[in-house]
């Protein structure tokens, strides 16, 4: 008997692409029908969790989160979200100083300490959310400083946020903060620091014509673009090639490598 068949990749641009759209024009609607802060919850994580499935993403939803002494109304693993009805005096106002939305970003900040506090979470890697569906707050803890956006009416951009941050959470197991990627990614990591010697070795021990030609061609744009003599060392570079522990390196080749890996890397991401 054969096995169950692999799941179908799924294309998650087209999908963002598509479900903002819809799921912006549902909360429209659900914020016109509500009755009830408990409707526009039910109804917004039900829109949620239709994403999920569909993205496959690993990410589950829980409500009515006890934490800190109180209850949150739903957590995707580091997105956190509060939601208010919108037709009542605790909605979201048209600015942040409005008293519902001053309310849910002071309730969307305890909640980011609690989480720090007892279940260890990194500020940087949760994401608050006030939400009435006619309005969304965003508010971020950026190092000491909060980031707290002012209110925003729900449209398919600030959906495509939402869902992004559920393929960072549910995709990969780790949200893509700056603070994050710098830690995997970034000129200290062993990733990026065994990648680019290996880079570097390839083409400097190249003996393919095709590819010696195309590294020709970048010398020529790359010196143009950033003024560089890359024929020539310095005090920069030599700090350079030590970080990256290649000693007595060649300029064009370790910054071409330095750049290519760069370059690969974005565009995997942008891929994401």
């Amino acid at each position: 008997m054969s096995g169950p068949e692999p799941a179908i990749p799924v294309n998650l641009e087209a999908l963002i692409a598509s479900e903002s759209e819809a799921i912006a024009a549902e909360m429209n609607h659900i914020a016109a029908g509500a009755h009830s802060e408990e409707d526009v919850r039910h109804e917004c994580n039900k829109l949620i969790d239709s994403f999920i499935e569909k993205a496959m993403l690993k990410v589950k939803g829980r409500h009515e989160y006890e934490i800190g002494g109180g209850f949150l109304d739903s957590k995707y693993s580091g997105l956190l979200l509060e939601y208010k009805y919108p037709k009542g005096p605790g909605k979201i106002g048209a600015t942040s100083d409005s008293p519902g939305s001053k309310k849910v970003i002071e309730q969307l900040q305890s909640r980011f300490i609690a989480f720090h506090l007892k279940e260890h979470q990194p500020l940087e890697k949760l994401l608050g959310i006030g939400l009435d569906s006619m309005r969304i707050i965003f508010v971020r803890r950026h190092g000491a400083e909060w980031n707290v956006e002012e209110p925003q009416p729900i449209t398919k951009y600030n959906v495509e946020r939402i869902l992004r941050a559920l393929v960072s959470l549910g995709a990969q197991g780790f949200s893509f903060t700056p603070t994050q990627l710098a830690a995997h990614f970034g000129s200290a990591s062993t990733l990026a620091q065994d990648g680019i010697r290996k880079l570097y070795l390839a083409q400097s021990s190249t003996t393919s014509k095709k590819t010696r030609m195309f590294f020709a061609q970048w010398k020529i744009l790359f010196g143009e673009v950033c003024g560089y003599d890359l024929g020539k060392s310095n005090d920069k570079l030599k700090k350079l090639s030590k970080h990256y522990a290649i000693l007595g390196s060649q300029p064009p080749e370790l910054l071409f490598a330095i750049h290519t890996f760069y370059a690969v890397f974005m565009k995997f991401l942008g891929n994401l």
